[in-house]
């Protein structure tokens, strides 16, 4: 079973690299599930695919079209039984163990395919997180102590990127908070993410 990357057989691919021209890259380990079958299905299908150590290791490239992201989907439905150690997803330069997340991001990228306008689909309005004040916002205080209430707003140029808790004294930027924040969730893989789409609605 795939276990490390260390153990890989001497498969001529930097999975790293590779995964950051692609939407996502795939590795696993051959085994007698019917699942396994169904995937192996899907995948030779691809636009490239390879098979490795006597035909034991098995690595599928995912292109960033609406049609391979079904695929990929429909490939990790099939094999997420297998054993972490026989499976190993790259996105973005890295690995991804996060299926809840990577499924998330797949299904909302194949959305976007089918709206008219990407930022209605990806982005969405919400409070500055520089307008909140510990755990409160401006605008609440605002309506407490009888101010005119006047919420500062942000473009979140991801809606599933949650921003709490970004901080103006940082000495990072708020665009490089962002991007961070981005990695960190693990949304910042998804070709449709798009930093520049944030914008202070002052």
């Amino acid at each position: 079973m795939i276990a490390t990357l260390s153990q890989l057989p001497s498969i001529l691919i930097d999975p790293s690299a590779e995964s950051q021209k692609y939407l996502l890259l795939a590795i696993f380990h051959r085994t007698k599930s019917q699942y396994f079958e169904r995937a192996l299905s899907i995948i030779s299908g691809l636009s490239r695919y390879e098979s490795f150590d006597d035909n034991r290791i098995h690595v599928a490239w995912f292109e960033k079209t609406a049609i391979d992201a079904t695929k990929a989907m429909s490939v990790i439905a099939s094999i997420e039984s297998l054993k972490q150690s026989g499976r190993l997803y790259f996105c973005g330069g890295r690995i991804n163990n996060n299926l809840y997340k990577m499924k998330l991001v797949l299904n909302c990228y194949i959305q976007s395919f089918l709206t008219t306008n990407i930022q209605a689909h990806c982005c969405r309005i919400e409070e500055h997180p520089f307008s909140r004040i510990g755990t409160s916002s401006q605008a609440y205080q605002r309506i407490t102590f009888g101010s005119k209430l006047h919420m500062r707003l942000l473009l979140n140029p991801c809606k599933y990127l949650n921003l709490q808790g970004l901080n103006q004294h940082h000495p990072a930027s708020l665009a490089e908070q962002i991007q961070a924040r981005a990695i960190e969730e693990n949304v910042d893989w998804c070709p449709r993410f798009d930093l520049s789409n944030t914008k202070d609605l002052q």
